[in-house]
């Protein structure tokens, strides 16, 4: 044999042994998989875990979490009093004792302005309350400020950054 023909045999060679290497694909629990042919979707999606075949160099597997797809769930808030403890400006940290309270759940189905506005204002009530029962302050509810809109909270617009305390 020349060496020209040991050559062209070794390129086939590595060339079916790279084509049957991408042949294969995995799926796994946490994944749905898609196989495309040529960007078109031509199977069923893939959601149970395995090893399966694609035709090589014409159909991509594109891969999602199920965990990403799968939010349906409702949400259940968490209050605590650690912003007595652990003031957000300030990197020390106290111990002490803190409540958690976990708030009854928000049901799903809501668009996201409505899910986000009922659970800020879940979460702050309980919270306001949690810090006032540990602080001995008397209850008062906190104040919504909308930085993103340029308010403070009180109607007046700001000109500065807050200074820290």
């Amino acid at each position: 044999m020349n060496s020209s023909f040991k050559l062209a045999l070794g390129i086939i060679a590595a060339a079916a042994l790279f084509a049957l290497a991408n042949s294969f694909f995995v799926v796994q629990i946490t994944q749905h998989a898609i196989v495309q042919r040529f960007g078109e979707v031509t199977r069923q999606p893939i959601s149970e875990p395995g090893l399966y075949f694609k035709v090589p160099f014409i159909e991509n597997v594109v891969v999602v979490d199920k965990r990403i797809l799968d939010l349906d769930l409702p949400v259940t808030p968490v209050a605590t009093s650690v912003g007595l403890l652990w003031n957000r400006r300030d990197w020390r940290k106290k111990a002490g004792r803190a409540a958690i309270e976990f708030l009854p759940a928000i049901p799903t189905g809501l668009d996201k302005q409505t899910f986000m506005r009922t659970l800020e204002d879940t979460i702050e009530t309980a919270s306001d309350r949690l810090i006032a029962e540990f602080s001995g302050r008397p209850y008062m509810p906190s104040q919504l400020v909308l930085r993103s809109q340029g308010q403070t909270g009180i109607g007046m617009p700001i000109t500065a950054p807050r200074a820290t305390p």
